[in-house]
């Protein structure tokens, strides 16, 4: 292959990065949808997930780059779920976004206390959640072998 061709592209393997899978827990599903297809749309893999109990299991099985939870669900609520995975060696360093209806100051400081690593409240803004994503995906440490 010669240079002129090089510089034109030909020839070239397009070497893709991998997409950063998201674990997305909300158990209404509407909103669960519209955030499948936005993250989706932005070049991300979401994991869907409707309550805290799916949620747990997702992250401690695909232990994806980021999560994306949701406060009040069915069985094991947001803040438990964020406590628990933060609580786990294997699943500590994923960072977490709490998304939620739940604007109070104690909500906040709890879901902190949890170990959120971000906190966005609904209705949300999807490039406001992209930038927080992409922010925590560059800062965090991966831990896969």
């Amino acid at each position: 292959m010669g240079f002129n061709q090089l510089i034109r592209g030909e020839n070239l393997g397009v070497i893709r990065q991998p997409r950063v899978r998201v674990v997305v827990a909300d158990d209404d599903p509407d909103i669960l949808r519209l955030l499948l297809s936005r993250l989706r749309s932005r070049g991300y893999e979401p994991i869907a997930a409707a309550d805290g109990d799916q949620a747990l299991h997702a992250v401690r099985t695909l232990l994806p780059e980021v999560a994306i939870v949701d406060w009040i669900m069915p069985g094991v609520h947001g803040a438990a779920v964020c406590a628990q995975l933060k609580a786990d060696v294997s699943t500590s360093h994923i960072p977490i976004v709490m998304l939620t209806s739940r604007s109070d100051e104690a909500a906040i400081e709890h879901a902190f206390a949890c170990g959120a690593d971000d906190y966005l409240t609904k209705p949300f803004d999807v490039d406001e959640l992209d930038g927080v994503l992409r922010s925590l995906v560059r800062t965090s440490v991966p831990m896969r072998g």
